[in-house]
Parts: structure tokens; sequence; C-alpha cells
């Protein structure tokens, strides 16, 4: 979405400076940065993204800012999608490299490499992926499976200013003083996620990638070079996203976990509007995948019974003028 370096929402402009330079230094003789975000896929938006991101100043006769807004459905070989519908400058590039801001994540748990790779999908049709999958670890396995179809050559992810708490647009900056790089996105987020010091049950790509064999359990079968060395808890008091909450179900006796789940789904995190806050620019109605906001009388309104909870809406506000909120029960 559109915001600035110090939002800790998109990659620093100076990550973006260095991976040039190299790529330059190199005799690369052609570089196009490309984004898609949520919602509206189209010049306009592209532009005001690039231009408050500060990448507008890199456009030179070696590097282009993609505006190019088509996309092709490309087959998956996989077992949860049968095709993806990927951008053009993706299947045109002959390196595709993989940049990533660290960032808690609502839906996710935690935004590294791996769930960057849904950038490569076009705008809108992001929100169809959400009604296919509500559940949000088929989900993260659907973003697993579009991993391994788009293969970055190399993933890059800028935890130097993050992003803790209801991310990945309206959590808080925070310093995590890293950059960490692996042309294996799948090995790259599970170190990550150890120096977060989150739990893997938390970071829903990171176990999808572990259950689909991608990666170890254990960040002592994977060979890590740099100043990190585990043990050990880098970041500390990280705070989660208010919608990562202990599935209690599994504690209730087999017959009764289905009627458990239902009840506790209803004390679960959702979505709640500021009206104060809120502009009535229609992004969330436009980028909602289960089509339950409305807008009244120019605020929006969220039909909570219909909420899938996934969060797109949040991500996407312009204004932070929606927040993620846990019910009581959750809090004690």
């Amino acid at each position: 979405m559109k915001s600035k370096p110090e939002e800790a929402v998109v990659t620093d402009p100076s990550i973006i400076s260095a991976i040039i330079d190299y790529l330059i230094k190199r005799e690369v003789k052609s570089i196009v940065i490309c984004d898609s975000p949520g919602g509206l896929y189209n010049r306009n938006r592209l532009k005001a993204i690039y231009e408050a991101a500060g990448y507008l100043k890199f456009e030179n006769e070696i590097v282009e800012l993609n505006y190019d807004t088509e996309s092709e459905e490309v087959p998956s070989h996989g077992s949860k999608v049968s095709s993806f519908d990927i951008i053009k400058p993706i299947l045109e590039a002959d390196i595709f490299i993989n940049v990533a801001k660290l960032k808690t994540h609502a839906m996710a748990g935690l935004t590294a490499a791996v769930k960057n790779n849904f950038g490569t999908v076009p705008g809108l049709r992001k929100s169809e992926f959400h009604c296919t999958f509500p559940k949000r670890i088929d989900f993260c396995d659907m973003l697993v499976e579009l991993c391994t179809l788009v293969s970055p050559e190399i993933s890059i992810v800028d935890g130097v200013l993050g992003m803790e708490g209801n991310g990945p647009s309206g959590g808080i900056p925070r310093n995590f003083g890293i950059i960490a790089g692996s042309r294996n996105p799948f090995l790259l987020d599970r170190v990550l996620c150890e120096y977060m010091g989150m739990n893997v049950e938390d970071a829903l790509t990171v176990k999808s990638s572990i259950g689909a064999g991608f990666c170890p359990r254990e960040v002592k079968d994977i060979n890590i070079e740099g100043d990190i060395r585990f043990p050990g808890k880098f970041v500390k008091d990280l705070i989660i996203p208010e919608s990562v909450e202990s599935d209690f179900s599994v504690r209730v006796p087999k017959p009764f976990r289905r009627i458990a789940r239902k009840v506790l789904d209803s004390f679960a995190a959702r979505p709640i509007i500021d009206s104060k806050k809120c502009i009535g620019c229609r992004m969330c109605h436009e980028i909602c995948p289960a089509k339950v906001i409305s807008i009244v009388d120019k605020k929006a309104v969220i039909d909570k019974k219909e909420c899938i909870r996934c969060f797109c809406c949040h991500e996407v506000c312009p204004e932070r003028a929606i927040d993620i909120k846990r019910s009581f029960f959750w809090r004690i």
C-alpha cells in the first residue's frame, strides 16, 4: 500500500538502491522494480505507491518502474490451486529477486520472504484466494505453493526497521536490526521466525513450509552464515498481532472439538472500524473478498456475522481506521 519508508510498511529505498548498485556493477542491462498491492492495480495507484516509498528516483536508462498491469494464468501443478494469475514482469524476467519487509501479519502471523510472493498476483485477484481458503492455515499452504511456482532466484528481507503488532500496515515500527537473504525462501523465513522469537505455530507460512517438507522444524538443521548464532533470542518481547490466538479446542475431548471451535470463533479477534478516522474511501469495500463491508453515510460498516477475518480491510486502509480487537474472553 501507499506508505513512506519510516512507516515500516515497504522495503526501505536504501535496500533497493544497494541491490541496484550490485546488479549494475555486474553489468546487468535492464532492471525492473515492480509491486502489486492489494486492491486496484493500475498505473495511477502504482505511481502513488512508488512515489510514497521513495522509488521514483531510481528510474534511469537501466532501471524501470513497472506500470504494466497485464497478467497471465500459469499452471500450478500443485494440490491446492490449479493455476495462478501472475503479473507480466515476473513472467518476463530472467531473474526474479524477491525483496520483502520483515513484519508481523494479522492473517499469517509473520510476513517475510514466502508471503511477499503474493505480490506476484495482480491486485484484486488476491481477494479471491481469501474466499477460496477462508481458513488461515489453508491460505498459507496456498502461499507456499505459489512460492514454489514463481521460485525467486534469491530472497532478501529488510528487517532493519520492521513492524510488530497488528501488521502488515497498521502495526508499530520497530528496529529489528537485520538484513537477511537466501536462495531458499522457506529456510530464510524459518530462521527469521526464530530470530523474532515467534512460535512456529503462530507463523503460519513457516508452519505450512514445514508441513510441506520444504524446511526443517529445528533451526539447528539449517546452515547459517553471518553474525546470527542459535540458540538465542534476538528480538525480545515481540508484540504479536491481536489476531494470533492459540487453539484451545485441542484441549477439549475430540467429540466436542467442532462445537468448541465454533464457540471460540465467536470470541476471536475481528476488524473494528473507527468511524472518527474513516473517510469513506471505499478501499475496504472494494477489497473485501466476502463482500461484507458496505458504506453507510460515508462510513464503512462491517457485517460481523459474515466476516471471514482475512483482515484485508485492515491491510489496505490508508487512514489506519481499521483496528484488530480481541474480545474480552481472549484477553483474559
